[in-house]
């Protein structure tokens, strides 16, 4: 299971790092006014570290970041303009941080939130050595609340992890969790230790708590929940997928199909997740001999890539291979359920030519939205099956476990022979 990127926490607002009075008087003018008056103010003020820390927060709150480009033109002299005077902006804003923060160690070495924002800088910088150190120095004098310490105990993980100390980024995480059970943060960050460990089974359940719990214990910064929420159901997701993959490749398709059963009953999952996995569904389904099902699953596959929320539906633009496999497994067990009037001669109101010719169409369909060598040679396959004067020989040791349908053989067995439609390559 790949777990993304660590998601460093914030706190819901610079104002709440400092209740002080003073602290909020000088909120709004610390970012703008120039550091010599800052300096000469501050010493003749009450407890002038937390001015200074409360400065910093100001200052980098929020930080200039580069414009994004608008269009593909790698070489465009105002983007790379606009790029470098958002860079330099932001290190300029990095910059006077750092003094101010300098200036407030002077006053007060012990000071937890002096700490906690050398920390926050060294984050933005990249230094994750030097980010433990200040995390460390934070926790060690804190005296806030148990949602500041639980601030800097995550920001501690997130430092600890980067540096490789897995182990330590999860202890952590978990003791946030003995005093916050419903920290949406600290939820998500265990979860990511427990797949970077290679424990999948044990991350999942975290990572739905991230996706589901309130963000009442403590309240976290909404741009912080959302990124946790986004980032957990992708993580949740691709965790599914890969486990329901490699069940299908050792041919556990019951394992595969309770596995994409448990992805669709996941909440907030898009169009085209959805349309994926139900069309492996099909698969599995059709795999067991449950050709009912199966149709039921390649259906909801295709009616999810047709919905306007899918990035392969037509008013989305280009489509995709998403798109493509739903189709093309709506016509495999269209094909499946032609092989078992066929072969069985069940349902004999049912005409096997009138199946495969349904599936022949699909195939085409599919091969229209996204030429594949896969499709192409599966509508070759159907039509031979359909064929009188063709007998298909079915080869089992091509089967690779992926699909419904393994490989075989066409051989001609009229007088005459035989044309097949083809399709493009």
């Amino acid at each position: 299971m790949m777990s993304g990127p660590r998601i460093y926490p914030l706190p819901p607002s610079p104002i709440a790092l400092c209740p002080h009075t003073t602290c909020l008087c000088l909120v709004g003018a610390a970012a703008v006014r120039p550091l010599v008056q800052l300096g000469a103010i501050v010493p003749s003020l009450p407890n002038p570290s937390r001015v200074l820390a409360i400065a910093a927060a100001a200052s980098r709150w929020p930080i200039p970041t580069p414009q994004p480009r608008t269009h593909s033109h790698v070489e465009c002299g105002p983007c790379q303009a606009r790029a470098a005077s958002g860079k330099a902006a932001r290190n300029r804003v990095v910059a006077d941080a750092v003094e101010i923060l300098g200036t407030a160690e002077a006053h007060d070495p012990s000071c937890a939130m002096v700490h906690q924002l050398r920390g926050d800088l060294a984050h933005i910088t990249g230094d994750m050595p030097r980010m433990v150190v200040h995390m460390r120095r934070a926790l060690t004098n804190s005296g806030g609340s148990s949602a500041e310490v639980a601030l800097r105990r995550l920001g501690l993980a997130v430092a600890l992890g980067e540096t490789g100390d897995v182990a330590g980024e999860e202890a952590e995480c978990r003791a946030v969790l003995a005093s916050h059970p419903g920290h949406i943060q600290a939820r998500f960050s265990l979860g990511q230790c427990l797949s970077r460990g290679g424990q999948p089974d044990d991350a999942i359940p975290e990572l739905m708590m991230a996706l589901q719990l309130p963000n009442d214990d403590p309240p976290l910064h909404e741009r912080n929940v959302r990124k946790v929420r986004e980032a957990a159901l992708s993580q949740i997701c691709e965790s599914l997928r890969e486990r329901a993959k490699r069940q299908q490749r050792k041919a556990d398709h019951q394992g595969a199909a309770a596995t994409l059963e448990r992805l669709l009953s996941v909440p907030g999952t898009d169009a085209e997740v959805r349309a994926g996995t139900q069309a492996n569904l099909a698969v599995s389904r059709a795999r067991l001999g449950q050709l009912a099902e199966a149709l039921l699953a390649a259906g909801r596959g295709v009616e999810a890539a047709s919905h306007e929320g899918c990035v392969g539906h037509p008013d989305a633009g280009v489509p995709t291979k998403v798109t493509a496999f739903a189709v093309h497994t709506l016509a495999g067990v269209r094909e499946a359920m032609g092989d078992a009037v066929a072969t069985t001669g069940r349902d004999p109101g049912t005409d096997a030519a009138a199946l495969y010719l349904q599936s022949k169409g699909l195939y085409a369909q599919a091969h229209q939205i996204c030429k594949d060598p896969a499709t192409r040679s599966a509508h070759g396959r159907v039509q031979a099956k359909a064929h009188p004067d063709i007998e298909w020989i079915s080869d089992e040791s091509m089967d690779t476990g992926v699909g419904i349908h393994c490989g075989g053989t066409a051989r001609c067995v009229g007088a005459q022979g035989a044309s097949l439609e083809g399709l493009p390559e």
